[in-house]
Formats: C-alpha cells, structure tokens, sequence
C-alpha cells in the first residue's frame, strides 16, 4: 500500500511540474507581447534623433528599452508583493497590478493616447529617464506638466470662491 502512495505522490507531483511549466511559459509568452508592444511605440521616429544614445540606433536603443522597461515592472511588482512563486502572472492581484501598470505607462508612452503625454517618449528615448523610474514612478511624476495645470487650475477655484 505504501508502494501505491508513492506512486500516486509521484505522480502528482509530476504533475504539479507540468502546470508550473506551463505557467511559466506562459508567463514568458505574456511578457514578449508586453515588450512588443513597448517596443511599438519607442521605435516610432522621435526628431531630432541624436547620436548621444551610445551610439545606438532608434530601433536598437527602442528594443533594449522595452525589454529593460518590462523587467523592471515585473521586478518592481513582484518585490512589493507578498507573491513567493516563479510565475507571478498567474497571482491574479499580481497579474492585475503588473497589468494596470504597463496599460498606464503604455498610454502615457504613446502621444497620441488620450493622455497626450508629449514628453515621456522623448523623456525614455533620451535617457532621461530610467526604466527603473519608469517602473516605481506615480502618475503625477510621469505627466508632472498636466498635474501642474490641474494644481494650478483648482487654485484659481478655491480663490475664486474664498477670496
């Protein structure tokens, strides 16, 4: 009977390594379209392109970007989690955070979002910004130039109505 208990222990145990290999290859799958799409909007033509970005090319500077970018949400997601396994995408909190992060920099990335956050492209391309902030960074850190105006707008209310 013992036999037949390590039999079935084995078995599931393998398992358990099948579902975990498919998550994480999932999970692989899942981050390769993120860097995609990243790498979709950085390639786009940012004049005046110059040659300061180490010598690099838009479209090289654009693919290590997206990858950088999309490793350092996932790390910055993962290490302010509690998640302890390898393929935190299928933690559906974790998942869903690591997903409304990249959906809100990609519309801020993308000039011709809604947001019309003009100079984040350029901010990245240029280096002035690492991926790392790009990570951990709020949204009024991100589009500083339309909290301003919000700031500056709601001030002229209250003035108008206390004043």
């Amino acid at each position: 009977m013992a036999t037949k208990k390590k039999k079935g222990t084995k078995r599931k145990e393998e398992e358990e390594e099948e579902v975990k290999k498919v998550d994480v290859e999932e999970d692989d799958r899942i981050r390769k379209q993120v860097r995609s799409k990243f790498y979709d909007i950085l390639s786009h033509p940012c004049p005046p392109w110059q040659s300061q970005n180490e010598g690099l090319s838009q479209n090289d500077l654009a693919k290590r970007l997206s990858k950088e970018i999309e490793e350092e949400v996932y790390r910055a997601i993962r290490e302010s989690s509690s998640f302890s396994g390898s393929n935190m995408l299928f933690d559906k909190l974790c998942a869903r955070r690591y997903m409304n992060r990249l959906h809100s920099l990609l519309l801020n990335l993308n000039e011709s979002s809604h947001i019309k956050n003009t100079q984040l492209l350029r901010r990245v391309l240029f280096q002035e910004i690492t991926p790392n902030y790009l990570a951990t960074a709020n949204l009024i850190d991100l589009y500083p130039e339309r909290w301003d105006d919000l700031k500056k707008k709601h001030r002229e209310e209250q003035k108008f109505l206390y004043e």
